[in-house]
């Protein structure tokens, strides 16, 4: 495992295409031992031990993150900067969507956003659009580093060499930030659509004075609408200015709306496309009622808000009804089972000999000889028995030749227990 950037770079050009790994995520560490393995590459970089990429610093009003850092490290980073950062929590929550909590540990930033410029579902891409990150990254030269906007971090953009090496986050003491998503499961399931809103508003005329619009599963890789923010920007959150930035969403990503094929079936050929198409409506209407809740632009209930609030349990008596015939009764070999009464096979001596087996203790290795001479000399020993003593074939697997019964001399230790 490299150390240094320079070291990384050094072996990422002396080896064929080398997956860079942090975790064990399917994605991460077992996809790459199954590239190396099955002979796409001939090794894993591990950058964990690089200083260079694992860091948290606050530098110009931003927070930055190595590339070396994982997805919950951005998570609790951001909720120790509430004070900094006007919507700190709500990026987290955001954050913290992404598949579940040991996975978020493991997986790191950069992998996930690499992994999203082959069409992967992001959770992470959308909220980082919208409070506009930046990505910096280097090539063959660790100290020319470049840094671009990350809606720009895309194909035919960078070089196809490039690593990334930092991730930053603007800390803006003002602003509000949502994040939303659809999917079959709570965790662990990729989003039908998702979407992240931010918005600047004027205290004073309560309009809004900057807007970003980032949708992501829905067209060609998560993307800003251009349309919905210019809808946004200058207008107050009402209805009309909600409709625009409605038809602003369709007007820029409608073109390249993607079908899902998984959700297809025989019984539902259009699977959930026009559900899908539909949920971007409903966050911006969804979004446009937390704003203006939070602004104090209108009441709205938590019911019409979805946030009920759990029901208090009640304490409640738990009657158990026997059904006639059967009612408990005790078990009629109770009392010899509870007072030891009753005898057990091993309670009963049987003249007849017993064995004791001899098993490898090593997990790999080979038998070079096999003495039994002490063994038969020993108290009690009445006979040692090997591989010779076997009448018919030495095997003891499901499949034929797949595990002797017993190893002979120049056999290779496969376990320990052989």
């Amino acid at each position: 495992a490299p150390t240094t950037l320079s070291e990384v770079i050094a072996l990422r050009n002396k080896l064929k295409r080398p997956p860079f790994v942090l975790g064990d995520t399917a994605k991460g560490m077992r996809q790459a031992a199954y590239e190396t393995f099955g002979g796409k590459a001939k090794a894993m970089i591990y950058l964990g031990n690089v200083d260079e990429l694992n860091f948290i610093e606050e530098s110009h009003h931003n927070l930055i993150f190595g590339a070396g850092m994982r997805v919950d490290d951005i998570v609790q980073a951001l909720k120790k900067r509430a004070d900094k950062l006007a919507y700190a929590n709500e990026l987290a929550a955001g954050l913290s969507t992404l598949a579940q909590r040991h996975v978020r540990g493991e997986a790191g930033w950069a992998g996930n956003l690499m992994l999203t410029r082959t069409g992967f579902p992001s959770d992470l891409v959308p909220c980082l659009l919208a409070v506009d990150a930046k990505v910096s990254f280097v090539t063959d030269n660790p100290h020319h580093e470049e840094t671009i906007n990350i809606e720009d971090f895309k194909q035919g953009h960078v070089p196809a060499n490039a690593l990334l090496t930092k991730l930053t986050i603007p800390l803006k003491t003002q602003g509000l930030f949502r994040y939303y998503r659809v999917a079959q499961r709570k965790w662990l399931a990729h989003a039908f659509v998702n979407a992240a809103f931010r918005i600047d508003v004027d205290p004073n005329t309560k309009k809004v004075t900057e807007a970003r619009v980032a949708i992501g599963v829905y067209g060609q890789g998560p993307k800003r609408s251009e349309a919905a923010e210019e809808a946004l920007v200058g207008s107050a959150l009402n209805t009309e200015s909600m409709l625009k930035t409605i038809r602003g969403i369709h007007s820029d990503l409608d073109v390249e709306f993607s079908s899902e094929a998984q959700y297809k079936s025989t019984d539902n050929p259009k699977g959930k496309d026009e559900y899908r198409k539909y949920l971007p409506d409903s966050y911006v209407f969804k979004f446009f009622q937390e704003a203006q809740a939070a602004l104090g632009i209108k009441t709205w209930s938590d019911s019409e808000l979805g946030l009920m609030k759990p029901l208090p349990l009640k304490r409640a008596t738990l009657k158990y009804e026997d059904r006639p015939g059967h009612e408990s009764r005790p078990q009629l070999s109770a009392p010899g089972l509870t007072t030891g009464a009753v005898k057990y096979t091993d309670d009963m001596p049987v003249p007849s000999l017993y064995g004791y087996p001899v098993v490898t203790t090593c997990a790999t290795g080979k038998i070079t000889r096999i003495d039994v001479g002490h063994a038969e000399c020993a108290d009690g020993v009445k006979a040692v028995i090997t591989a010779h003593d076997i009448p018919g074939v030495n095997d003891a697997g499901f499949a034929p030749g797949e595990e002797p019964l017993f190893l002979t001399e120049g056999s290779q230790i496969q376990a320990p227990g052989q």
